[in-house]
């Protein structure tokens, strides 16, 4: 079992890990205990209370390991993310297949991605480096069409005149995620192409949350303050950090 946000203290507070489901249906010594779903099939989300939860990865997408000691879940196109995130529970794993992701997801008008008032771990399936580990993310998200350069120009140097104003927009944006202790993971992502010319956080700006990257790379973004990165912390919050990784 696991929670489904940090800081619980009853009993009540524990829910069923990814690939397990809650035996609800049965009164049997079963009851109320996690079990792991056949061979080879997976839940989307936390807390599932039926075997009817358990599907099968499609044969297109991996399974993948959650970290813990048995189960995991299916990586999923990157197009579903905005839907994924939005259905899912808090503190629930998002794994991406690899692919690129540049299409706006309606919800705010100064980002082209946006995770508010939850936190989860949204990560990638994989990644490719070299003999001297420089990466080559295979999960991509980037500005909208129309606001970026060529990979190598200087987002700033380009004339304003060809930009269209609904194109200035972060990548993403990560407001009110979770309450305190809640933590939202970004792991093995490349974000880049972000254009704000007079506001702030071009790939990223986070607000009033706690958020660890986790091998994140950062290009060709620009914007009036933190062209990579920007973050508002909040009342009480913890100081911004950057750690080597280790």
């Amino acid at each position: 079992m696991t929670t489904a946000a940090s800081g619980a203290e009853h009993e009540s507070d524990c829910v069923c890990d990814f690939s397990h489901y809650v035996d609800n249906e049965n009164d049997n010594e079963n009851d109320n205990n996690c079990i792991i779903c056949p061979n080879g099939y997976s839940t989307p989300f936390l807390n599932s209370i039926s075997i009817l939860s358990c599907s099968m990865c499609p044969s297109s997408l991996p399974f993948v390991s959650s970290g813990v000691t048995s189960g995991g879940v299916c990586a999923f196109p990157a197009l579903e993310l905005p839907a994924r995130f939005q259905a899912a529970s808090p503190g629930d794993l998002l794994v991406l297949a690899p692919g690129s992701l540049n299409v706006h997801d309606g919800i705010s008008s100064s980002a082209v991605l946006s995770f508010r008032d939850k936190h989860a771990t949204i990560a990638c399936e994989s990644e490719i480096h070299d003999h001297n580990y420089n990466y080559n993310y295979t999960c991509t998200w980037s500005g909208l069409p129309g606001q970026r350069g060529q990979s190598g120009s200087r987002l700033h140097e380009l004339p304003i005149e060809g930009v269209s104003s609904k194109c200035r927009k972060s990548v993403v944006s990560v407001i009110r995620a979770g309450g305190a202790g809640d933590v939202t993971t970004f792991s093995k992502i490349s974000i880049r192409d972000g254009y704000l010319p007079v506001t702030q956080g071009g790939g990223m700006y986070i607000q009033e949350s706690s958020v660890n990257l986790q091998v994140v790379k950062f290009q060709y973004s620009y914007a009036r303050l933190g062209g990579a990165i920007a973050v508002r912390t909040f009342p009480g919050g913890a100081p911004f950090e950057v750690r080597e990784n280790k």
